[in-house]
């Protein structure tokens, strides 16, 4: 219950602040690329109330009972922490090596059960092994409707194939599925 409270109250902290003023950007702030790293991608709107969920959760998370394991991952071996508030799962972290350049990063958000929020990132097959050619990806239920499903390249979103939707779902069902919590 107290993690509950705890997550409300981070949740009207961060949708009652609101985005920061608007200013002179600086030009590393300008021409920095949207990632997943924060869990929510750089964007000049105001975030999303999935957005200001999903960060009121990962903020909470040190507080919750963690579960760690491993499971493949479109043929990757994939390792995974889960965080869990209680019994419900609310939050599942993976890590993806992939050979010579730096591990994707996924996150999935769950309330009720049900993946709400998923903020990932894709490697684009340029053979960058830095990393720098990397795209957030974005996507926001709402129970069995997709809201928004994004892959975010700098301040341009493309919207995501149904292909891959339905991908990053089953994805989240199956790493819910291999932590059940007793």
């Amino acid at each position: 219950m107290r993690n509950h409270l705890l997550i409300l109250v981070l949740g009207l902290l961060v949708a009652a602040c609101g985005p920061a003023a608007p200013g002179p950007a600086s030009p590393a702030t300008a021409a920095a690329p949207a990632t997943a790293d924060s869990g929510v991608p750089r964007r000049s709107d105001a975030p999303t109330n999935a957005e200001t969920r999903a960060a009121a959760i990962r903020a909470a998370a040190p507080t919750f009972r963690s579960v760690e394991g491993h499971t493949p991952w479109r043929g990757l071996p994939a390792n995974y922490r889960g965080y869990f508030d209680g019994h419900d799962l609310r939050y599942v972290e993976e890590t993806v090596p992939i050979g010579a350049w730096p591990a994707l990063q996924n996150r999935y958000y769950f309330e009720g059960g049900a993946l709400f929020y998923y903020a990932g990132e894709n490697q684009a097959i340029s053979g960058d092994p830095t990393g720098n050619d990397r795209s957030a990806v974005i996507m926001e239920l709402d129970g069995s409707t997709v809201r928004r499903a994004v892959m975010v390249e700098g301040e341009h979103e493309s919207p995501l194939d149904e292909i891959e939707v339905a991908a990053i779902r089953k994805r989240g069902a199956q790493l819910a599925a291999s932590m059940r919590s007793p």
